[in-house]
């Protein structure tokens, strides 16, 4: 194991192993995500597609605001951060990144209000694009700000928000 994963411990390879090789066949997203990310450890996770995760970065609206207004697009009940809506989980929370105070509006990377969505099984990639979609136009029509950074942004409307602010700041 050590000459296939240079740098790492073999307690941690065995580890991956054993969590990637559950009888159950689902792997955590979080946990595939973190293989992919680590490029010293080669295990037998299946790639990530391009709907596997979007971020939405949110502004001139509150995390709660944002819960009521997706709960209520979804018809769902948010349980801690998460609403499960069909395969996909769509978690809303306060962005890390934020800044106290406002910022312009081509700094979207520090708005308050953070969206992550991430399918739970490979059909809800199949669905990634149409729901962040519902998300975004939802927020507009909310009047708020938003901008979704993902790999799929150029099948989303407005390319994910980004011509939007452009279009805003043109005129």
């Amino acid at each position: 194991m050590a000459a296939e994963n240079p740098g790492v411990p073999d307690s941690v390879v065995r580890e991956w192993h054993s969590v990637l090789s559950e009888p159950s066949g689902g792997i955590d997203p979080a946990l595939s995500r973190a293989a992919h990310a680590n490029p010293n450890l080669h295990c037998p996770v299946t790639p990530m597609s391009r709907y596997s995760y979007s971020r939405i970065l949110v502004t001139n609206i509150t995390v709660e605001e944002t819960r009521r207004l997706l709960g209520s697009l979804f018809d769902g009940a948010f349980e801690r951060n998460t609403l499960t809506v069909g395969e996909m989980e769509i978690e809303v929370r306060r962005n890390p990144d934020a800044q106290s105070g406002g910022v312009e509006a081509d700094e979207f990377v520090r708005w308050p209000v953070q969206i992550e969505t991430e399918p739970v099984t490979p059909h809800g990639e199949t669905t990634a694009v149409e729901t962040v979609s519902r998300i975004l136009e939802s927020l507009w029509g909310a009047r708020a700000q938003a901008v979704a950074a993902c790999d799929f942004e150029d099948e989303l409307p407005w390319k994910g928000g980004i011509q939007r602010l452009r279009d805003s700041d043109d005129g």
